[in-house]
């Protein structure tokens, strides 16, 4: 039996090609970690990809460092009383990452890590702390491209547990994109904007720098609030600048409409610069690194402090990075 493990919006997304392709062809077990569970927005996700976990932690009680020690626990109590496990599956670079990577590894599981081998050598970052755990621990390093098996080989892992899949977003993005054929797109012209990372919202300064560069364009935007930037905009008495537009937060399908809609995407998210791209959008990266090297070098995005207003993006998508037609099947015969 086979254990995915899920608990926050990107791993959601990561999952759901893997849901859609394999739950009649693998025998598997899906729990949400309930890192950022939320009644209306985890529900709301679940509906949208068809894809129930089937069970669901947490469920917003605990957050940060007391969630880590929360998961940690009640997975090892979980794995006990389902003892036919003996593969676990995690995504990216999360708390549920590293605890699920732990626990795995501690009870003598065969640990799978999936978006191995990023780096933004920024161990001041958590997500740097988290997917250094998983990469040092698991069996098999499922990773995204030559740059993953670079970073991997240079820390000492093996080769023979690296293996090359692609990006499970690139799945997720062109799923979502049948399904839109059905629906209509945003009618504005706002560009889409978000902001959530902890390096940005935990100083005054950071977000004002931010902000004051968001006010320079000629854009408007919509800002999708997360939760941390609400509660930094309200701790540091900050107001969003005059060409935002700030609504709830958008369901995966309503986000994708807005990457489309947009001409270009201003976002601190990881996943989000991936979506843009494979949505053939130019971002302007929130942050000072980022895991994407690729789509920086190759001009596709460009962190805001170098930004011009002459600035000319690539627009040559013809052959995309990341991308791996047969990851689905790779991964089956991996976990098989």
């Amino acid at each position: 039996m086979i254990l995915f493990i899920i608990g926050t919006r990107p791993q959601y997304v990561k999952m759901f090609p893997i849901f859609t392709y394999l739950k009649d062809n693998l025998d598997f077990i899906l729990i949400d970690s309930g890192q950022h569970y939320d009644p209306q927005m985890s529900e709301k996700f679940a509906n949208e990809f068809n894809m129930h976990p089937d069970f669901i932690f947490n469920e917003s009680k605990y957050s940060g460092m007391e969630f880590f020690g929360y998961f940690v626990s009640e997975l090892e109590r979980f794995l006990r009383r389902n003892k036919s496990i003996t593969k676990v599956v995690v995504f990216g670079d999360t708390l549920t990452t590293s605890a699920g990577s732990i626990v795995a590894k501690m009870m003598g599981l065969e640990l799978f890590h999936i978006e191995a081998g990023l780096r933004s050598f920024n161990r001041e970052m958590p997500e740097e702390i988290n997917r250094i755990i998983a990469d040092h621990i698991a069996d098999k390093n499922l990773i995204l491209s030559s740059a993953g098996k670079e970073n991997l080989i240079n820390e000492g892992i093996e080769n023979q547990k690296i293996i090359e899949i692609g990006d499970l977003m690139y799945d997720s993005v062109n799923l979502v994109k049948k399904i839109m054929k059905h629906d209509a797109r945003p009618q504005d012209n706002f560009s889409l904007l978000t902001i959530h990372r902890k390096e940005n919202l935990s100083k005054k300064a950071s977000i004002k720098a931010i902000f004051g560069f968001i006010e320079g364009l000629e854009h408007k935007f919509i800002l999708p609030i997360h939760h941390s930037l609400k509660n930094a905009m309200n701790e540091f008495k900050l107001e969003i600048p005059r060409n935002v537009k700030a609504v709830n937060p958008l369901t995966y399908i309503e986000t994708i409409k807005h990457i489309n809609n947009s001409e270009i995407v201003l976002t601190d998210s990881g996943g989000l610069q991936k979506e843009a791209y494979y949505c053939h959008k130019p971002v302007i990266v929130l942050r000072n690194e980022t895991e994407w090297i690729e789509l920086i070098d190759n001009n596709y995005s460009i962190y805001f402090r170098d930004y011009k207003k002459d600035h000319k993006f690539n627009t040559d998508y013809e052959n995309l990075y990341y991308v791996n037609t047969n990851n689905i099947q790779i991964i089956k015969d991996c976990l098989s």
